[in-house]
């Protein structure tokens, strides 16, 4: 193999791939990225056989081949050169990778040792807008949970039908959904994809601005965006009918800036260290929303938010933190938090309607 192309090609690509790779000695290939020459270009790939990423890049293919290298030493080291144009040609099982100035050998491993990365045989195709997709997701995937008693929470829900996709994430203390529309018509899907692929899928759309498609199968998925394929397994089991114990009616309503909550819940959260409960107060007579905080630790706070109120006066508690991480997923410049009781729990969602995202939150009960 021989192979001219450019550093910042390159270095994105490897930048990409090791972070999919493992960190085990049991399989030392699995640490390592396959450089492949494909339909006149580098196809560089990487798996941890939980997920997996293909990643085209141009260049000027003089000799094809194949060779894997470690992954992370390599990104570091192209991440280290200053020339532009890099050469990279194998020698036996190792790689020569040259510059104007510099010129390093890898250590390689056999080709036939890289895990063979399945081809998808899907049973629906749907197509989605790469930004949608990208704040779907960072709208829901920090309420999903890391429990190996309930797999199927450790993972963010996909519901796909004929116009939309419904993202939801909870860890029963917290919900979080949003909605976005496909760019063609869809078909009928519930997949579980696992957190540490939707953070890594994050990233890769971070870093494309044309559409995605995602292919299921029956124990996979595939994002494909224009130079990239993502794989990545669906978590097994039935995830939890959520839908019903969205509250439809509530007590009191509350509409308050949102940066203003923020400011006055991280006020708060100073004062409970020690267990995040932060009271809140929602009172009609002048229109304000009251948080306290008390520790015997660490003293008290009281913030006063104003805001506009419908409906009748409320108290409920609340892990502050819930509250902040939802918070900080919305752009609106306005909030409305709804609230039924001390025991059941409020909805938070942003003032425009259009942005089709909802938090449900549980109350502490004391």
């Amino acid at each position: 193999m021989k192979v001219i192309c450019t550093k910042d090609n390159l270095k994105k690509a490897l930048t990409q791939a090791s972070r999919i790779v493992g960190t085990t000695s049991a399989l030392p290939i699995l640490n390592n990225v396959l450089l492949k020459t494909e339909a006149g270009q580098l196809l560089i790939s990487s798996t941890n056989l939980e997920i997996a990423l293909k990643t085209r890049i141009g260049g000027q293919i003089e000799e094809a081949g194949e060779i894997t290298v470690p992954a992370r030493t390599f990104s570091e080291y192209i991440g280290n050169i200053n020339e532009e144009k890099i050469t990279l040609q194998t020698k036996n099982i190792n790689l020569l990778v040259k510059t104007e100035k510099t010129e390093s050998i890898l250590k390689g491993l056999p080709t036939e040792d890289f895990p063979l990365i399945p081809e998808i045989k899907p049973v629906a195709t749907v197509s989605i807008n790469t930004l949608d997709l990208s704040q779907a997701l960072e709208r829901v995937a920090f309420a999903s949970a890391y429990s190996e008693t309930q797999p199927e929470l450790s993972g963010v829900l996909f519901q796909i039908n004929a116009t939309e996709l419904r993202l939801a994430a909870t860890d029963r203390y917290r919900l979080a959904e949003s909605i976005t529309t496909l760019t063609g018509r869809g078909i009928e899907a519930k997949l579980i994809i696992p957190n540490r692929a939707v953070g890594e899928l994050l990233r890769i759309l971070g870093e494309t601005e044309q559409g995605v498609e995602i292919l299921i199968a029956d124990s996979q998925a595939l994002f494909r965006t224009a130079n990239s394929e993502f794989i990545s397994r669906v978590i097994e089991g039935q995830y939890p009918d959520y839908q019903q114990i969205i509250p439809r009616e509530f007590t009191t309503e509350i509409r308050v800036k949102t940066r203003e909550l923020v400011s006055a819940l991280k006020l708060s959260g100073l004062f409970v260290q020690d267990n995040n409960n932060v009271e809140m107060k929602i009172r009609k007579s002048d229109q304000s929303l009251i948080l306290r905080a008390t520790s015997s630790k660490y003293g008290s706070n009281t913030s006063l938010v104003q805001g506009e109120v419908i409906g009748n006066d409320n108290e409920i508690i609340f892990n502050f933190r819930y509250i902040l991480d939802c918070l900080n997923h919305i752009t609106q410049d306005h909030v409305l938090l709804k609230v039924i009781n001390n025991s059941s729990p409020a909805m938070i969602v942003p003032q425009d309607e259009a942005s089709r995202c909802l938090y449900l939150v549980m109350p502490i009960k004391t």
